[in-house]
């Protein structure tokens, strides 16, 4: 990109105190309301290393951005600012200088936000009962509510009972489409997919303008919404891949995996891949399991300082 578009494109990024530095553009970094210590960057530490004749590349001194394509600037600051800028993409698309002009997507924000899925048809809910249903037995309810949660919650996030298993069926739906069912048994610690897929329990729920829980378990999401804490993920274990990060659009991620070996390693994995993308602050559950272990409101707040 020429040093003149580079110019324009900081600007739509909302980026301050542009100019140029040798082969550099400089400009205050736009993220440094989410990543730096200060909340602001008077002393521009963010850049812009120009390429007239190719692919320019942006990096962050202090908020320790890896260095990275410019298409990817405008995915994360759209990620910190819970909105699309398609302005800022789309002269993006257009200034870039590419190896392969012609090859080169419309939209690369819309490619980064792709994932293949495999769908079900969602009439399948209709044949299971909520668990307000006067058909579901007494002691399916009490299962909920011995974890810690409330039947509403329950209900609010499509949870139903499969009579035949005996078991609970949590739907994951991701962009509108049902893409996963998980069942567990009532009766031991069984658990599998009735419609196997992408499962996101809770991501249909989510608000990217505020920050997301990322949890292991389904009662830990129920627990935590029982509680008061609404914006709640559920990804139904600790295994961690880039993946993760294309269906996450929000600035900052809670990361309360379970306070286990598994849970750990997850932990270290998902800030590893994602510390340049997501403002993390990880949950110290102390001496509990996870979110589902939580005595009451009091307790997570003495855990955790919102």
């Amino acid at each position: 990109m020429k040093r003149e578009h580079v110019h324009s494109f900081l600007q739509l990024l909302g980026c301050e105190r542009i100019s140029d530095n040798n082969d550099w553009v400089s400009a205050s970094c736009p993220f440094a309301r989410w990543r730096h210590s200060s909340r602001t960057d008077r002393h521009p530490s963010f850049g812009v290393l120009v390429n007239a004749t190719g692919v320019s590349i942006y990096k962050c001194f202090t908020c320790k951005h890896k260095a990275a394509t410019l298409d990817r600037l405008v995915f994360s600051v759209s990620k910190y600012r819970g909105v699309y800028l398609k302005r800022a993409s789309d002269f993006y698309n257009t200034h870039e200088v590419f190896d392969d002009k012609p090859n080169t997507p419309e939209d690369k924000w819309e490619v980064q936000k792709q994932v293949s899925l495999k769908t079900h048809d969602p009439s399948i809910l209709f044949e299971y009962p909520l668990l307000s249903s006067e058909t579901v037995p007494h002691y399916v309810r009490e299962i909920v509510r011995e974890r810690g949660s409330l039947i509403s919650v329950s209900d609010y996030h499509g949870v139903r009972w499969h009579p035949e298993k005996d078991a609970l069926l949590f739907p994951s739906f991701y962009q509108g489409n049902l893409t996963a069912i998980k069942y567990r048994s009532t009766r031991k610690k069984l658990f599998s997919f009735l419609y196997p897929g992408i499962y996101l329990f809770g991501y249909n729920r989510l608000q990217w303008d505020k920050p997301v829980w990322i949890v292991e378990g389904e009662f830990d999401l129920l627990r935590l919404n029982a509680l008061g804490v609404y914006n709640v993920l559920c990804i139904g274990g600790s295994n961690i891949s880039k993946s993760l990060g294309r269906v996450l659009h929000c600035h900052t991620v809670f990361l309360g995996l379970d306070n286990d070996d598994s849970g750990r390693k997850g932990t270290e994995i998902f800030k590893s891949l994602f510390s340049g993308e997501f403002h993390i602050r990880q949950v110290n559950w102390g001496d509990i399991k996870d979110a589902g272990a939580l005595r009451d409101r009091e307790h997570l707040n003495s855990l955790f300082n919102f």
